[in-house]
């Protein structure tokens, strides 16, 4: 079997994705077409030349036509699209004109937000009921396509990433951001609200030192806002690090404030590092964080509810203790739900049916 697959992604995130499917006897060669390389067993990657990839008008163009030349030249069995917007759409049109199954992939931010929010509802729900399966990010995600997506069930499956709980241990060194948050810079991740709450919490707590872990186009922007609310010695914007637990492990709380999400494997490294997390309770964040367990979870969407969480953890020294503590046990509770194992036995189901 052939899988032609159009997704963006990091590297880490998308090897995740692809482990069950390199491992699977089913699976003969993998074609990606993405703006970035990826290298691995049974991968062929199509990436727009370098001078394209800076009009992304040009290397859009470029993809569709390479997953359409790859269409006609080879013998692909199986379309995935990793995203709605663009790779969904990509996969869902060049599935039906070629009559080739097409697995569409949501991650939560996508999913949420199209269907929810979106002028072209009607539209996103025409493009999911294109594909012949759906992989939703958890049961919440799955109920959402169900429900408000009028998705028939038996095209949802929930396929795990293969995540190695063996990288993120929990090692405690010195102790140098109170808190820390991984995520892109872009408008979902709302990091914005972060450093609003951050202006609060040095009302209870001065020197309050803050790691922001990753990159994108809101980053000037975002170090901009950071100065004008004179936060500059409390936040640290560190960029995109491929060393993460090393970070996780010199701070006390992992910290998002996404207004939309699945379920973020950033979240789940934290856990496994004994981080108590302050997530807002959206997408399938809430099947493993759990309230006054592991989380504090937030549902109004403030700076100052954000704030009201963080000060309380970083202040109670007993509530803080029974969250690490349990954050740890994420480790034996999902090893099993995560491992390579269990994602290919998922994805051979639906293998099977192509």
């Amino acid at each position: 079997m052939n899988i032609l697959i159009a997704c963006g992604l990091s590297n880490y995130k998308l090897h995740s994705k692809l482990a069950p499917l390199i491992a699977s006897p089913r699976v003969d060669k993998i074609y990606i077409v993405r703006k970035e390389e990826i290298a691995g067993d049974k991968i062929e990657c199509f990436c727009p030349p370098k001078i394209l990839r800076r009009i992304i008008m040009l290397a859009e163009i470029y993809r569709v036509a390479m997953m359409f030349y790859l269409c006609c030249r080879v013998q692909i069995d199986l379309l995935i699209g990793i995203y709605l917007s663009p790779h969904g759409i990509y996969a869902a049109l060049l599935g039906k004109l070629f009559k080739k199954k097409v697995v569409l992939l949501t991650l939560g931010t996508d999913l949420f937000w199209n269907i929810a929010n979106s002028n072209f509802r009607k539209i996103w729900l025409r493009l999911l009921n294109l594909a012949d399966f759906i992989g939703a990010r958890g049961n919440n995600s799955a109920e959402y396509l169900i429900k408000r997506g009028s998705v028939p069930p038996q095209k949802i499956f929930i396929p795990p990433n293969v995540f190695d709980f063996g990288e993120f241990i929990a090692r405690k060194k010195e102790i140098k951001y109170q808190i820390i948050s991984v995520g892109s810079l872009v408008p979902d991740k709302r990091m914005d609200i972060l450093l609003r709450a951050i202006v609060l919490i040095k009302q209870n707590i001065k020197h309050i030192k803050v790691a922001v872990i990753g990159s994108g186009k809101l980053e000037r922007r975002l170090k901009s806002l950071a100065e004008q609310l004179g936060l500059t010695e409390n936040v640290d914007f560190l960029g995109t690090k491929e060393n993460i637990q090393d970070y996780l492990n010199t701070s006390q709380v992992f910290v998002m404030t996404s207004r939309n999400e699945g379920l973020p494997m950033a979240m789940i490294e934290a856990l496994s590092c004994g981080l108590p997390v302050v997530v807002p309770n959206v997408g399938d964040i809430s099947t493993v964080a759990k309230d006054g367990v592991n989380a504090l979870l937030v549902s109004t969407f403030t700076p100052e509810a954000f704030a009201r969480a963080i000060t309380r953890l970083l202040t109670d020294a007993q509530l803080y203790s029974r969250l690490a503590q349990n954050a740890l046990k994420i480790r034996q509770d999902y090893k099993a739900e995560y491992s390579l194992e269990n994602a290919l036995k998922v994805w051979e189901g639906i293998l099977a049916e192509v």
